[in-house]
């Protein structure tokens, strides 16, 4: 991943579906995700893991981002190891 100010279209690390991605760096990524409930950060290995999760966690880890917002946070971001969420 290399740093890029111009999100692409891409898929959602959490579910999936599309979104727009931008690269922040190696490491990191802003997500931008309508399944998601918009934007998000997330890492490398954040994103490797959430790809385990079951769809129930994913619906966990999703309403827990929606949360987030709407306690001010504009841009929540999913930790490495979302699964000690549950």
């Amino acid at each position: 991943m290399e740093r890029s100010d111009k999100a692409t279209d891409a898929v959602c690390p959490i579910w999936g579906t599309p979104a727009k991605v931008q690269y922040a760096d190696n490491k990191m990524m802003l997500v931008n995700s309508p399944r998601s409930g918009g934007k998000y950060r997330i890492s490398k290995t954040g994103s490797m893991a959430v790809s385990g999760l079951s769809e129930k966690q994913k619906v966990s880890l999703t309403s827990g981002l929606v949360r987030q917002r709407e306690l001010g946070q504009s841009i929540p971001e999913v930790p490495d190891q979302p699964d000690r969420l549950f």
